[in-house]
């Protein structure tokens, strides 16, 4: 019977584990990701402001 319950646990046990890993990995890329843009945002846009590109299409 305790064979029976090994066999049915382990895997379980195992599976948890590798999806605590998992979200644990993707908190901390998520976390450097939002801090990568925030960071990027201020230093290079990447898109031009509205008004910026309205007053290059106004200069034209």
């Amino acid at each position: 019977m305790s064979d029976i319950l090994y066999l049915l646990a382990v895997p379980v046990v195992v599976t948890l584990m590798a999806a605590g890993v998992v979200w644990h990995s993707n908190r901390q890329a998520d976390a450097s990701f939002r801090a990568r843009l925030r960071k990027r945002s201020k230093t290079n846009p990447s898109v031009a402001p509205a008004d910026v590109i309205r007053a290059e299409r106004d200069r034209a």
